[in-house]
């Protein structure tokens, strides 16, 4: 992919979903829990070591949870 591929509704979805499985699975070995929708988020919005987080940034990952879950919900 390239920067401006994000541009492209198709190609960045293609991206996301490339970016969780490669690190989802990286955390499924790293910790030997199968991931979940909310670690998923996670690491789509905090990186790949979004588990890790602690204080302020901890708390902005719980924020975008929860903002993730409101959009589940109405759909």
């Amino acid at each position: 992919y390239s920067y401006s591929d994000r541009t492209n509704a198709v190609l960045s979805v293609a991206m996301c979903e490339a970016y969780i499985s490669y690190w989802a699975d990286r955390y499924q070995k790293r910790t030997g829990k199968t991931p979940t929708l909310e670690v998923c988020a996670k690491i789509w919005n905090g990186g790949p070591y979004a588990d890790r987080k602690t204080g302020k940034a901890k708390e902005k990952l719980d924020y975008y949870w929860m903002k993730v879950q409101r959009e589940m919900r109405k759909k």
